[in-house]
This record gives structure tokens, C-alpha cells and sequence, in this order.
């Protein structure tokens, strides 16, 4: 039998752990909310050389008016600079009011960056870990066809790739075929 080549970014453990720390700080800055780790570092499906850190910072219910929002992303902008402001993610659908961006260089594994998205904790589902109920196979198809985007610098093509799969998996989660679960706290 022929091993396919791995796709995936080998980097995974060191970039949570960058995570876990950038929570940590926002957590000293915040007076209320969780943080959970988003995207593909959480389904393991972050292609080679894509080093994107998505953490969403989740607002409790009470806590969660547009207001409330804006004021969680003040109290952070001076780790994670503000970027945007919107009404839902183009890609996974999210209902995202503030979207923050940092870029980093680490020594030992390049250009990181580091996304803080803010919403309402009640409107969160976790596509990433919903990920991880498709077969081993499908997921490894996924990787390979991001990583294949990102070398050919297609970055429309990657980000179609994306909201196709968010968009299956909003619909097989809607429909009953994969399984709530609980977020990736950091």
C-alpha cells in the first residue's frame, strides 16, 4: 500500500500553546467571557506552512449586546490590534461583531497569526471539533486540497474550500448527523 503525503501542519502543539498564552494574557484584560480555540488547529486540518491561530473570545448570555461586545474588544486591543468590525464570518457563517489580527514571528516555525474573533457564547458552534466526526479520509482530502490552494497562492480558492465545508457541516449539524459538542477552552 502507498502512504500518502501528510499534509498537515506539524506545528500544531507549539500554536495552541501560543494560544493557551495569548488567552491568558486576554484573560487578565477582560472582565468577563471564555475563550475557545477555533478553526483547523482544533480538527488538526491546518495545511503545512499555515500557521493561523483563531481564537474566539465568547460573551455569556447578559453579556452579550453589541455594547457589551465592542467593550470586550477595546479591553484587548492592545495585545491583539483591532482589524474589523462585522456582522457574520464570510466563510464559516459565524455571527462575528469584532475580528482582531496580530501577526508574530516565531523563530522556530515562521509567521504566526493569531485571529481573536468576539460574539455571543449562545451563537458559537464549534465547526472544528464538528469536524472531527467526518472519516479520517475526508478530512485528509480537505487538508490536501487547502495545502494545494495555498501553493498556488489561490487564496479565493482556499477560502471556497473552507465554506464548503463549513457550510456541509452547518447542514449535517442542523440535520442531526453529527453531535453537539463542547467547545476547545483555552
Amino acid at each position: 500500500m502507498i502512504s500518502m503525503p501528510d499534509y498537515r501542519n506539524k506545528n500544531r502543539d507549539e500554536l495552541i500553546g501560543i494560544a493557551r498564552v495569548h488567552a491568558g494574557l486576554m484573560r487578565s484584560l477582560v472582565e468577563y467571557g471564555k475563550f475557545a480555540l477555533g478553526g483547523s488547529l482544533v480538527s488538526d486540518t491546518a495545511p503545512v506552512g499555515h500557521n493561523d491561530i483563531d481564537i474566539r473570545l465568547l460573551a455569556p448570555e447578559g453579556k452579550d449586546s453589541r455594547k457589551d461586545l465592542r467593550k470586550l474588544s477595546r479591553s484587548i486591543e492592545s495585545l491583539v490590534p483591532f482589524c474589523k468590525e462585522c456582522e457574520k464570518s464570510p466563510i464559516s457563517g459565524e455571527r462575528i461583531f469584532y475580528v482582531h489580527n496580530k501577526r508574530k514571528l516565531v523563530r522556530e516555525i515562521g509567521k504566526v497569526t493569531v485571529d481573536v474573533s468576539i460574539m455571543a457564547e449562545k451563537q458559537y458552534v464549534p465547526l472544528g471539533l464538528l469536524m472531527l466526526q467526518l472519516p479520517k479520509e475526508e478530512l485528509d482530502l480537505y487538508v490536501e486540497k487547502k495545502y494545494r490552494a495555498l501553493r498556488r497562492h489561490d487564496r479565493q480558492g482556499y477560502k471556497e474550500i473552507k465554506k464548503t465545508m463549513y457550510s456541509r457541516l452547518r447542514l449535517d449539524f442542523a440535520e442531526g448527523r453529527l453531535e453537539t459538542v463542547e467547545p476547545f477552552w483555552l
